[in-house]
């Protein structure tokens, strides 16, 4: 599919079909995009970690890095 293509589709100017949107779904599952159903929370998107990834933490835990410890952002600065 053209890029322009689907630029005319987020713009709104064109209109896929369903085989379009079937499509696109396909390509991005096969790129490891995974679709969430609606759960409650609502419906997403996440990126599949492949089988071969491996991480140094658990997923549960938040990892700082000591680079990013120091907040340099003025006061008041949102974030």
């Amino acid at each position: 599919m053209a890029k322009a293509t689907i630029v005319g589709y987020e713009a709104g100017k064109l209109s896929p079909d369903e085989q379009a949107l079937r499509d696109m779904k396909r390509s991005l599952e096969d790129a490891g995009v995974l679709f969430i159903p609606e759960n409650g929370g609502g419906a997403g998107v996440r990126l599949a970690r492949p089988a071969s990834a491996s991480i140094d933490t658990d997923e549960t835990e938040t990892v700082q890095y000591e680079e990013y410890l120091k907040n340099d952002a003025p006061p008041g600065a949102g974030g």
